[in-house]
């Protein structure tokens, strides 16, 4: 599926290179172009959504250390966040123990919640990035004080698919959540949301040893 519509993705930018074609028929076709990325960025989630829930992710696992993982993902939000009008706040303890993971998945788990405190809060709004150890545990917590989810809302935002029709609601595939749900259960943790009051709390436990 992922080939027929990456060849119809070069063939419309082809068709927009082209010499002649007027400003109604470029338009649409970029809109067309817009539909087919949107549809490749929902294949390739669920296809790596399947092989994470069906254990078929081959790379290896290597030690790692999550608050400069963390670190490292944030630094190209923080201009972002700035211009946002948001403000962020970082505790991150200055020893992490490491842990033995997937850098890769990692990294998206840690983006995929950033991204959705930065996209679906308002200006004014203050994002905290928190990384705390208790006993054999790593526990990173993404939180901010914007307009919250509803409590029906809370079990199902980690299903596929799931857009809730509030003012967090942001463009997007509903993949996300459950992306970061399948990383984190791939590397033997857990995943809860809860609320800030106001706001929402993502908190991820990992253990140090897996």
């Amino acid at each position: 599926m992922r080939r027929p519509l990456a060849r119809m993705r070069q063939n419309l930018e082809r068709a927009i290179g082209a010499h002649g074609p007027s400003d109604t028929m470029h338009e649409q076709v970029e809109c067309a172009i817009e539909d087919l990325d949107a549809a490749l960025e929902i294949f390739s989630s669920l296809l790596k959504l399947a092989q994470l829930e069906s254990g078929a992710w081959n790379n290896e696992m290597e030690p790692l250390d999550p608050a400069r993982l963390l670190e490292s993902v944030l630094e190209p939000y923080r201009s972002v966040i700035e211009d946002n009008g948001q403000r962020l706040e970082t505790e991150i303890i200055p020893a992490c123990p490491t842990v033995i993971g997937y850098p890769v998945l990692l990294r998206q788990a840690f983006s995929n919640l950033i991204e959705n405190a930065v996209r679906h809060t308002p200006d004014q709004t203050t994002i905290t990035a928190t990384i705390m150890l208790s006993d054999k545990t790593i526990t990173i917590e993404i939180a901010d004080n914007g307009p919250g989810i509803p409590d029906e809302a809370m079990l199902r935002v980690f299903d596929r698919f799931v857009r809730l029709d509030t003012s967090r609601t942001h463009d997007g595939n509903g993949l996300g959540l459950t992306m970061v749900k399948a990383v984190v259960q791939l590397h033997r943790g857990t995943i809860v949301l809860s609320h800030n009051n106001p706001g929402v709390r993502c908190i991820v436990k990992l253990p140090i040893e897996i």
